[in-house]
């Protein structure tokens, strides 16, 4: 197997977990749009809780559609890092959150607008821009073997003549 198909092959991994994350985030947005929040297991409400999901759910969709979208050289298909501009997926996902309490307020008889939702929201965007920001220069064009290297490792050397 050449060294271009075997880097590809060892990618495919990533992708399936990159786009594995990407629907996690989906299926937990969803329940945004449920008609009551569901119950704390064994009926113990935590304060804070709601804000934390929001957080949370919002941090993990931009994290996981960053790594999508505009990957790191590392974990894309192709092997070279893709410029997608996060400020799009950031001004989509606050969209997103103005969009789930607007109609939490006035479609959905047992939920309420919020504006701190929006804000929680507004914090684990910040949040997963960060970890996407992060992992994209730990796992950036540094963390792939040079040219020179990859050379070698097929039994060929570079001259610097």
């Amino acid at each position: 197997m050449s060294g271009r198909l075997r880097t590809a092959a060892s990618r495919v991994p990533e992708v399936a977990v990159s786009t594995a994350l990407l629907l996690l985030a989906a299926v937990l947005n969803i329940g945004f749009y449920l008609p009551e929040v569901p119950a704390a297991p064994g009926g113990v409400d935590v304060p804070g809780t709601d804000k934390a999901f929001h957080a949370g759910v919002f941090a993990l969709t931009v994290w996981a559609l960053g790594r999508v979208l505009a990957p790191p050289a590392a974990l894309s298909p192709s092997g070279r890092t893709r410029r997608f501009p996060i400020g799009w997926v950031v001004l989509g996902c606050l969209a997103h959150a103005v969009v789930i309490e607007l109609v939490q307020g006035a479609l959905l008889a047992g939920r309420s607008a919020s504006v701190a939702d929006v804000a929680a929201d507004a914090v684990g965007i910040a949040v997963g821009v960060g970890l996407w920001a992060l992992e994209r220069r730990l796992r950036g064009p540094g963390s792939r073997p040079s040219p020179a290297a990859e050379h070698q490792s097929r039994g060929m050397t570079i001259s610097s003549a």
